[in-house]
């Protein structure tokens, strides 16, 4: 069985290997292509923004309605980030669940599929002292990833989401964790907040 830390070493030893290579033998980029799609169902996913990096390049790319993207870029340790994308989905700390080795001998690799999980939509208002809604507040949500597959193990840190209220002071957040708490965390500009979880119905 091959452990966590061999495994790391592994990929750094093939990374440097691919770094060392003159800038001939690595050549002017290679095509990588990917599909992003829900965990549940798997349906295709279009309009989700993505970076991804080679270590010594980067390059972005946006999902069609296949959820397909592609990109061009040097050999390395590759790994990705989601930049923005449909509200519904809880964006993932990262887009792979480990670096990715693109060797320099390629000319097109296909990176593993990047699952995203719906999250919960959560909507409310806010209102002042005397109870009337309170037009263009600032609503922010925030929470702590407390695990994500990474590697052997996992990662954790911080995630958020913010929106402004309407004419009628009302809001809506999506894409929040579906197991995260809901009680305590909303934040309107030192305002009286009231919200209710449209998924769980959860006052």
């Amino acid at each position: 069985m091959v452990h966590a830390q061999e495994i790391v070493t592994l990929q750094v030893a093939l990374v440097w290997f691919v770094l060392a290579q003159p800038a001939s033998a690595r050549g002017p980029g290679i095509r990588l292509s990917g599909v992003v799609r829900a965990a549940e169902g798997q349906q295709p996913i279009a309009g989700v923004a993505l970076r991804i990096s080679s270590g010594r390049t980067q390059a972005r790319a946006v999902t069609d309605e296949q959820g397909r993207y592609e990109c061009l870029l040097s050999p390395g340790l590759v790994s990705g980030e989601i930049t923005d994308g449909p509200a519904e989905f809880v964006k993932p700390l990262r887009a792979f669940r480990a670096p990715v080795v693109v060797m320099a001998e390629s000319t097109e690799q296909t990176l593993p599929p990047i699952e995203l999980v719906r999250g919960r939509r959560v909507r409310g208002k806010v209102v002042d002292e005397s109870g009337h809604g309170v037009a263009g507040a600032e609503v922010q949500a925030a929470w702590w990833v407390t695990y994500e597959p990474w590697l052997e193990s996992g990662v954790n840190g911080p995630k958020w989401a913010a929106t402004t209220t309407d004419a009628q002071g009302e809001f809506v957040l999506e894409g929040i964790h579906p197991n995260f708490n809901l009680s305590g965390w909303l934040v309107a500009k030192r305002k009286r907040c009231r919200a209710l979880d449209s998924d769980r119905g959860i006052a």
